[in-house]
């Protein structure tokens, strides 16, 4: 915590006013003397748009001197005599212009008021302020007509953000004994909360800490307001099409038809020139509406839409989804009047899905309001598409193998509706059992990675990313203004996060198939059955290839199979039953298969052979372990539903389900405590440490900084004249590497600043004068180290990306790491599991394992340094960027040989614990 001296407007510039009510709500009054903070720093304000708890989209910003007046009005005119009590313990108090001056004057040392607004009105006002160094009053006040809707909650936990910022230890208040709502904010803000009786009133105290808890139970929080917020739009009891025509070929006149084909609420039209749409009658605007109605389905020109919202929002709806294109996709005007949009938008509290999409399908309520030619089955996929065009390929797939959708979504630009939020909303719909994604773009990766990561654990999600090559990115540019990724990032974010990410569109749908229908596999053995050999050879040809194991059977096993099939059928695995094998002869055998403990899959693969009835090849569904099916020579009329075109593509499928089976077998993994300790004292030790003008940290500092997080290194000494060279090998010993620290030589071996096998102290003072010699004034000094024997030389550092956050990478190092290419990317914090993986997946590999020539290394000791970088990553935002090349390990341990440190200019910026995206993030 900030010490006294360490407050932006020290207590000597404040005035103290009392107003009415007793101590802590009465709040003392802070006139803050603004004669004497001209100079001063100013806040950098917090301003979003949040959800509250039923979804409603409001308004959220510090106060500012201009909101004088809008407080005053606020407090006569949105709080009853009740609340009003309630906030200032008795009679309505009369807010002089002073008091109401010091409440709009925001200085989070001393002060800070949060407002709340929606339609342009204040309805919530949240502060706190000075009592003394470690302390500050809050109070709190919510319009009547939006109170428990956690608005105070939200206000709650900005204020809590700004007050730990500025130095504060705790909040204090007061409440009265029946104010349960307010009782109910505090003891549920995700804080050690303490509530106490004391004359007559309830003392309060909600200590700060580090604001973890905080943030996990304001994390639930917000996924319960997105699930809300989307009701409406998936779940709506009434729609209204507005830019359908007479002339029946527009998008908006499909979405009629779609809606009218089996959606049981009000469908109404708003067309200001035509009394009839689709056999409907047409209103001039939603306020003519004979009934409320939750959506509304926009399909009119860009250029009208921004009023439309307005007419929308004035008419109560909640949420909407805009077809039109003509917006971000096509330049800066474009992008600015998506800006417009989602500004009017949030003012009404709307959501919105889109623009230039396709629209959005429920089909268990009838509700299809896309502009799509193909019937939506009811199902439990539910599916959201980036891409409007691949939506409507997809779903027509979809129905080609006889698969249902729970809900389907179109997000288009993504201006307001994202992944993140469908996310929310499919981990709490019973009626989804497995999520399907098309992205060509990330709004918030971090949260995206959060979010999946935990549904990931109970519900299946499968990705197919967009944008993987630099003419991908630059067509999806040009498509939905998706801002470019790194493909090494995309596969590091869906690896933490346990998503199945596809390669093609067949392979979606195929692994999709997969998980809607079958159960979980408890392994990777497979068992392959089948009526012709070649298919079945190709099969396990496939599922080898793809990390499947395909086990001889028992003998046991094999004698039980051949009394259900014809005597010279082969039993070992695979289990080839022959041409005349017949449905209840194979069904019999995949029913014994299932039941024994030697497989934990099974694959159909069938030849259809000509038989009039093709009901011979169904699998029936219903086992306790995956069965697939793959029939071949069969067209889409007679091959079963689920039933695969080849075995290829139902293996394949099969191994990544196998694969995500696996991943969600592992228990949950946290970093240990210890190391957490020891990671947050080095983060503490080394902030305020000089860097270079680059950001570079001296030699010396980065291996102290390691010394801090307890990876081991080579010894060293660093000096800075000639003089010392003496003192400095008498201390380490030989042999020695001498290494120059050199403004501009980052890569010391290319810049010739490393000499290696030092074995004199003469030949130490013959390197150093080189080293003077070479790099003249930019030599800051010498790092003078010990050399330890070879080891097998490995890469870990750390690249934070501006919106990915910290990545952790792992690879061969030395100096050809960058010729080798051979690295992997996790997402930092990354656990002990998901770091020796993606050590396993190196081609070193094998080095580091060892073989009949080759003893084995100490790769523990390697995931442990990794684990402490990337926890360090974490903690630490000021860290840009690690590099420890090599570690030499060997198998006696791990050990940095060299390490560089970069940082950045850090001024803790205030980071709200919820809110909606912004509008230039697309």
């Amino acid at each position: 915590m900030l010490p006294v001296q360490g407050l932006r407007t020290p207590p000597s510039r404040v005035q103290r006013l009392p107003t009415p009510g007793p101590p802590a709500l009465r709040t003392t009054v802070l006139l803050i003397d603004t004669a004497h903070m001209s100079n001063a720093p100013r806040e950098a304000p917090i301003e979003r748009d949040a959800l509250t708890a039923d979804g409603l989209t409001i308004h959220l910003r510090t106060a500012h001197p201009d909101d004088v007046d809008a407080i005053g009005r606020f407090h006569d005119e949105e709080l009853s005599d009740t609340s009003s009590y309630y906030r200032f313990f008795g009679t309505r108090p009369h807010l002089s212009h002073e008091v109401l001056t010091s409440w709009a004057t925001a200085d989070s040392a001393v002060n800070a008021t949060m407002l709340a607004l929606l339609d342009d009105r204040i309805v919530a006002v949240g502060l706190y302020r000075f009592v003394d160094a470690h302390r500050a009053d809050a109070a709190f006040a919510v319009a009547d007509r939006l109170q428990h809707r956690g608005i105070a909650t939200l206000l709650l936990e900005d204020l809590c953000v700004l007050a730990r910022r500025a130095g504060y230890e705790r909040l204090i208040a007061e409440t009265l004994p029946d104010n349960t709502a307010m009782k109910r904010v505090f003891s549920e803000a995700g804080l050690e909360a303490s509530l106490t009786f004391d004359h007559g009133l309830i003392d309060v105290r909600l200590p700060l800490g580090d604001g973890s808890l905080m943030k996990d139970v304001a994390d639930r929080r917000d996924r319960v307001a997105v699930v809300a917020s989307l009701r409406s739009m998936l779940h709506p009891t009434g729609v209204v099409v507005l830019g359908a025509s007479a002339t029946h070929d527009r998008p908006g006149n499909v979405v009629i038809r779609n809606l009218q084909r089996a959606f049981g609420g009000p469908i109404h039209v708003v067309h200001p020139g035509s009394p009839v749409i689709e056999g409907i009658p047409a209103y001039a605007s939603v306020a003519e509406l004979p009934s409320p109605v939750d959506l509304a389905v926009i399909a009119v020109p860009a250029s009208t839409v921004p009023a439309v919202i307005d007419d929308c929002g004035n008419g109560g709806i909640r949420s909407a989804v805009i077809l039109s294109a003509g917006f971000t996709e096509t330049g800066v005007a474009g992008a600015d009047m998506e800006r417009e949009i989602l500004r009017r938008a949030r003012r009404h509290g709307m959501r919105i899905v889109g623009p230039n999409c396709f629209g959005v399908a429920t089909p268990a309520i009838g509700l299809d309001a896309t502009f799509g030619t193909v019937p939506i089955s009811s199902g439990s996929i539910a599916f959201a598409s980036q891409s409007g065009g691949l939506g409507i390929a997809l779903l027509a797939e979809v129905a080609r193998r006889g698969l249902g959708i729970s809900s389907f979504v179109s997000l288009g630009n993504k201006l307001d509706v994202s992944s993140n939020d469908l996310l929310c909303y499919w981990e709490a719909d019973p009626s989804t059992r497995v999520i399907a994604l098309y992205l060509e773009s990330f709004g918030n990766p971090r949260k995206f990675t959060r979010l999946a990561r935990s549904i990931s654990r109970h519900r299946p999600i499968v990705a197919l990313k967009g944008g993987r090559t630099d003419a991908g990115r630059r067509g999806a540019q040009s498509h939905t203004a998706a801002l470019a990724t790194d493909d090494r990032m995309v596969d590091a974010v869906f690896n933490h996060a346990g998503i199945i990410r596809a390669g093609t569109i067949e392979e979606l749908i195929d692994v999709v198939a997969v998980l809607d229908h079958e159960p979980l596999p408890r392994g990777s053995r497979i068992a392959l059955i089948g009526n012709a050999g070649g298919p079945l050879i190709l099969a396990a040809d496939t599922a080898e290839a793809s990390g499947l194991a395909v086990p001889t059977l028992s003998a046991t096993l094999q004698a039980r199979i051949r009394e259900l099939v014809p005597a010279a059928a082969a039993t070992a695995n695979p289990v080839d039953l022959l041409a005349t094998a017949t449905h209840l002869e194979t069904e019999a055998v995949v029913d014994l298969l299932a039941g024994t403990d030697e497989v934990d899959a099974i694959a159909v693969v069938k030849v259809r052979l000509g038989r009039p009835d093709g009901s011979e090849i169904v699998i029936a569904p219903g086992r306790s372990i995956p069965v697939v099916t793959a029939v071949m020579g069969a067209d889409d009329a007679t091959r079963p539903p689920g039933a695969f075109t080849a075995p290829e593509r139902a293996i394949h499928a099969l191994s990544r389900v196998v694969e995500y089976a696996a991943w969600r077998r592992q228990p949950p993994e946290t970093i240990a405590p210890s190391i957490i300790d020891v990671v947050t004292t080095a983060v503490a030790r080394q902030r305020g440490t000089a860097v270079t003008p680059s950001g570079w940290h001296r030699a010396d500092a980065c291996f102290r900084t390691l010394h801090d997080l307890g990876i081991a290194v080579a010894d060293y000494r660093f000096i800075g004249e000639r003089s010392d060279i003496d003192d400095a090998t008498h201390e380490i010993g030989f042999p020695l590497v001498l290494k120059a620290e050199a403004d501009g030589a980052l890569h010391k071996t290319q810049a010739g600043a490393v000499v290696l096998d030092v074995q004199s102290a003469d030949a130490a003072r013959v390197a150093f004068d080189r080293f003077s010699r070479v790099f003249a004034d930019d030599l800051r000094g010498v790092l003078v180290q010990r050399q330890l024997p070879p080891g097998t030389e490995v890469l870990v550092g750390l690249s934070r990306n501006e919106r990915f956050g910290p990545l952790l990478v792992v690879g061969a190092g030395g100096t050809n790491t960058e010729l080798m290419a051979d690295r992997e990317v996790l997402v930092a914090p990354a656990t002990r599991t998901e770091i020796g993986e993606a050590i396993s997946r190196l081609r070193i590999a094998r080095l580091l394992h060892g073989d009949d020539r080759h003893p084995g290394v100490d790769i523990g000791g390697l995931v442990d340094i990794a684990t402490r970088i990337g926890l360090l990553a974490d903690l630490c935002p000021e860290l840009v960027e690690i590099d420890l090349n090599p570690v030499a390990v060997t198998a006696a341990g791990a050990t940095a040989l060299d390490v560089r440190m970069r940082w950045s200019d850090y001024d803790n910026p205030v980071v709200p614990l919820r809110g909606l995206r912004p509008a230039q993030v697309v």
